[in-house]
């Protein structure tokens, strides 16, 4: 009997789990504010404050003043709710999965590495509206 040990491996490989750049989630253009620390293309630490332009139930886009490296790991706190709500005040970790200059900023993507976190409540369950 042949052994398809290594091709049967490597068909689930590609298979198990989907790489964070696919846009399979919805998205919904919403401005929440956030807290985003971590380390520069510079080396340097940062922190700032900015907000949103979209985000989904695992990643968000936001511009930041200074440029990060693509793969870096940053921290993302929301500071409010849309309904004006002091935000959670755990940080969760993200990666950035995409870098993008703009004229007057740096646009980011980024995806939870914490899955099991619920980093905004801002975003409509499955059925319902944008809130």
């Amino acid at each position: 009997m042949p052994d398809n040990t290594k091709s049967d491996l490597r068909g689930a490989a590609g298979t198990a789990e989907s790489h964070p750049n696919q846009r399979r989630e919805r998205r919904y253009p919403l401005l929440i504010p956030i807290e985003v620390s971590g380390i520069g293309k510079d080396g340097r630490p940062f922190h700032e404050n900015t907000v949103t332009s979209d985000v989904s139930e695992r990643g968000c886009r936001f511009s930041l003043s200074k440029e990060l490296e693509r793969d870096s790991i940053v921290a993302i706190r929301v500071l409010r709710t849309l309904a004006g709500a002091p935000g959670d005040s755990r940080m969760v970790m993200f990666q950035i999965i995409h870098v993008r200059q703009e004229p007057s900023a740096w646009s980011m993507g980024a995806w939870t590495l914490q899955p099991d976190v619920t980093w905004c409540p801002d975003i409509p369950r499955e059925g319902e509206p944008p809130r």
